[in-house]
């Protein structure tokens, strides 16, 4: 009864939606490092945010047939996260779940809230639904809101490192804020989520109004397990007076369903990073730009998150592995 309550409270002023696309343990993924020097002009902030009054959320039913995937295990093995754990792949329905979250050194109000939405959440929802349109994907940009703001109460016991290669991932941010909500783990919150919004794929991204460096953990099982999967996007990016957040939230939100990163964080893949840098130089999952505009999406992203089945050319190359 008590965590019906609260979800109703919430609900009652809380942005609700659903997006859904048709066609087309854990490890932290760290984000791509702004690597521009010019800065994009960045978008101006919009008027205040209305916040519709529902309790209901809503679901776009399906406007294509998904296609049949590839059945070549070659081709599957060049995007090994695809339809592995909760966020299975864009070309499914799925629910994304939005938490502003305070934590011990930092907290969100909600004139806050509606100028981060304006700057940098609107602008990441915009180049998803342009790019997906582009590899024939309809992409429903509404989503589905919580904050502290709104629920006294909601909130990480702790402080949230701003740099997880150092102070450790937050593995523990769906436990935490479940058990503030009413909940008894991040399981039980995530089912109640998939029953209350009626579908099977949720997506849920924690937002801390602070620098850090964002993340996404998400499941690498292969025997059956299942991981909760997320992401944490903090405020900003540590040392930089302007923001790439726009292009850092579609970075860690593509995480989520599959796509990998290009830029070669733990120093694995170099001549990966060596083609990408040579024939995709703009692609999201490479380099986040202030201006989410200037960044692309490549065939080789689309193909890891499920928008194309055509294996992309650059990935065919024997280096792409190495």
């Amino acid at each position: 009864m008590k965590k019906f309550l609260g979800f109703l409270l919430i609900l009652a002023v809380a942005a609700v939606a659903v997006w859904s696309a048709r066609e087309g343990g854990p490890a932290a993924t760290e984000p791509a490092v702004p690597e521009t020097t010019a800065e994009a002009a960045v978008p101006e902030t919009t008027a205040e945010v209305t916040v519709p009054e529902t309790t209901e959320p809503t679901t776009q039913p399906p406007t294509e047939t998904v296609p049949t995937p590839p059945t070549d295990p070659e081709a599957e093995a060049l995007r090994p996260f695809l339809n592995l754990g909760v966020c299975r792949g864009l070309d499914e329905e799925h629910t994304f779940v939005l938490f502003f979250l305070d934590d011990g050194t930092s907290n969100w109000s909600g004139e806050e809230i509606a100028a981060f939405n304006g700057l940098y959440l609107y602008p990441a929802m915009d180049f998803l639904q342009t790019q997906g349109e582009t590899w024939g994907m309809e992409v429903n940009r509404e989503f589905f809101t919580y904050s502290s703001d709104v629920h006294e109460g909601m909130a990480y016991s702790g402080v949230v490192s701003p740099n997880f290669q150092e102070g450790g991932a937050a593995a523990d941010i769906p436990d935490k804020t479940a058990v503030s909500l009413g909940f008894d783990d991040g399981w039980d919150m995530y089912r109640y989520l998939q029953d209350f919004t009626g579908t099977d794929q949720v997506a849920m991204l924690f937002f801390l109004n602070k620098p850090g460096r964002s993340y996404t953990i998400r499941d690498q099982h292969r025997d059956g397990r299942e991981e909760l999967e997320f992401s944490v996007i903090f405020e900003s990016y540590p040392g930089f007076s302007t923001s790439a957040t726009s292009a850092t939230i579609a970075h860690e939100l593509l995480h989520l369903f599959g796509a990998e990163d290009y830029y070669d964080p733990y120093g694995d893949y170099p001549r990966r990073k060596a083609l990408a840098e040579s024939q995709i130089p703009d692609d999201i999952m490479l380099v986040t730009y202030y201006n989410v505009k200037d960044n692309t999406l490549s065939q080789a992203t689309a193909f890891t998150v499920g928008w194309t089945d055509q294996v992309p050319e650059i990935m065919e190359n024997p280096d792409w592995n190495r």
